[in-house]
């Protein structure tokens, strides 16, 4: 069982590489390459090329389907809102008690920021769109421009990286910029609960202060 086994081919393996004696060159049959030798590598350049742009296309799709879950869950929510605001303006006013029109005036405010909530949404969705649409634009003038007809699928990929990374990189100092905004709000107000805190406590001083003349003047 053992000895019909054939043992794997170790492809560029140091122990499977013999030096020809007359040249001390490498024997080129020793080397062998995983890819079929009929793909070039400006095949395989071609194929994650390839398949860049579709993880690209994925990526938009889960965003804009991401937009839609939350659209419809918003809806949802401002439909049962407003079945629930229904039934309480149905009552006549004489027979509505105080927190049924409490509980209207909530309802009210909760439909009209669930409402300001999706037209951001809707707002945003369709700033994303024209985003994406304007970089397709963008990225075919680039490289239109940039890379002739005689230019190898390799250069192609190599400056599309380049500008996958700078655009990384501005996320990246859009994130920074962001942790540092959001420092600096978090110890202003430190510094402004500080600063109630210290005029509370002086207050009250000065409020025991006139308290104690008051009554030495008494007695």
């Amino acid at each position: 069982m053992e000895k019909g086994r054939s043992t794997p081919k170790l492809y560029g393996s140091l122990d499977q590489t013999e030096l020809c004696a007359d040249t001390g060159k490498q024997a080129e049959e020793d080397v062998v390459s995983m890819a079929d030798s009929t793909i070039t590598v400006e095949d395989i350049e071609g194929e994650l090329f390839r398949i860049e742009r579709i993880k690209d296309a994925l990526v938009r799709k889960e965003s804009e389907l991401r937009y839609m879950m939350d659209d419809i869950q918003l809806c949802k929510e401002i439909t049962r809102l407003k079945k629930e605001l229904q039934k309480l303006v149905s009552i006549p006013d004489k027979d509505k008690s105080n927190e049924d029109r409490q509980r209207e005036e909530e309802l009210l405010q909760q439909i009209q920021k669930l409402v300001e909530t999706r037209d951001f949404l809707v707002d945003d969705m369709e700033f994303e769109r024209l985003r994406e649409r304007e970089e397709d634009k963008e990225m075919a003038d680039f490289l239109q421009t940039n890379i002739p007809n005689r230019c190898s699928m390799k250069s192609m990929c190599v400056l599309l990286w380049c500008c996958e990374l700078k655009a990384k990189l501005l996320n990246l100092r859009f994130s920074a910029l962001n942790a540092q905004i959001n420092i600096t709000i978090h110890f202003l107000s430190i510094s402004v609960i500080v600063l109630l805190t210290a005029c509370s406590s002086l207050m009250k001083m000065q409020t025991g202060e006139i308290n104690k003349e008051y009554l030495l003047l008494e007695a």
